[in-house]
């Protein structure tokens, strides 16, 4: 009898070992894609830098562990940048992420003007981390919403434009992108998109002022040489319209002059009654000559601040060129 228990007891040793290694083995499987973030980034601690990035970016833990798995990379010039991100036609690219969780790369402008740009760069990328990991059927939510904003609610012009190039130049990553440049360009979202983006940011907005903050420096120069071409417009038209008539004015008081010489010879009490008259349109033609020469120093002036404008935009685009410079 001893020994029949003894065989019984194993028998349940044996069921329940093969029950918890069934439930250990399940457990990992349902977990493996974690098993391996925890490999991949055993070990790893965050530069200074790529941590104040996450802080600053209001990253949540789950967006701050896929952000390091990827090991951020800063880099601050264009040679370097492109060993890791590879140029595409028309799209300014300050930023990559290598699909399968195998690195992310920033490039940092030296521009000090467009404080925010690299924030939101990492915001963007990291994204698209999350993007790729989203299963199927959250994947096609997803898409259905953002394309259901951008046909509804998209007015920001900046944002069209991007999202016409890539649908020009990466139409199979089009909802990709999207999902990136909405939860980081765009200030007010559907509350399902915002419900979204919460679980990767604590506070999206702050990513958004990072955009308006670099964004603002490229709107308001294009917005002021805008203007500025407006008022060149309207002043060249009344210059224009000014030296016709000068030229005219002119040509009718050479031709009175011609008269008044040729009746001083003949008659001096007519030639002395028509002189008050022949200098009140002297006096005419010399003020719509001074006017028009205030306008055209009006113009010349406004000509160099646009310049000036289109050399400060030139120096910001510049700043975010990274395309290779060919030999």
């Amino acid at each position: 009898m001893q020994q029949e228990t003894y065989k019984d007891h194993k028998k349940i040793y044996i069921a329940l070992f093969s029950v918890v290694y069934l439930a250990l083995l399940v457990l990992g499987l349902l977990n493996l894609q974690n098993i391996r973030d925890y490999i991949q980034n055993y070990g790893y601690t965050a530069p200074v830098d790529v941590a104040k990035l996450a802080n600053e970016d209001t990253m949540t833990p789950t967006t701050r562990k896929l952000f390091y798995l990827n090991k951020p990379s800063i880099l601050n010039d264009v040679a370097s940048f492109r060993k890791y991100c590879s140029e595409t036609k028309n799209i300014i690219v300050l930023g990559c992420y290598h699909t399968g969780q195998n690195g992310i790369y920033l490039y940092q402008t030296s521009n000090k003007k467009l404080s925010g740009l690299l924030e939101v760069t990492a915001a963007h990328e990291v994204l698209h981390s999350v993007y790729e990991r989203l299963p199927n059927k959250d994947k096609d939510a997803l898409n259905k919403q953002l394309q259901w904003f951008y046909d509804n609610k998209l007015s920001d012009q900046n944002v069209k434009a991007e999202i016409a190039l890539y649908k020009k130049y990466e139409p199979s990553s089009v909802y990709d992108e999207m999902s990136c440049t909405f939860g980081t360009e765009i200030k007010t979202l559907t509350p399902d998109l915002e419900k979204y983006y919460s679980k990767y940011f604590s506070n999206r907005i702050t990513v958004y002022n990072f955009y308006i903050k670099y964004q603002s420096k490229f709107n308001d120069k294009i917005a002021q040489i805008y203007n500025l071409g407006n008022q060149l417009t309207t002043i060249k038209s009344q210059i224009t319209n000014n030296q016709t008539k000068l030229t005219s004015s002119y040509n009718d008081l050479v031709n009175q002059q011609n008269s008044l010489n040729s009746l001083k010879q003949t008659s001096i009490s007519q030639y002395n009654s028509k002189i008050p008259a022949f200098n009140v349109l002297v006096n005419q033609y010399n003020s719509l000559r001074d006017s028009t020469n205030s306008l055209i120093s009006q113009y010349n002036s406004l000509v160099d601040q646009r310049n000036n404008l289109i050399t400060e935009l030139n120096t910001l685009d510049k700043a975010i060129d990274t395309k290779v410079i060919s030999s």
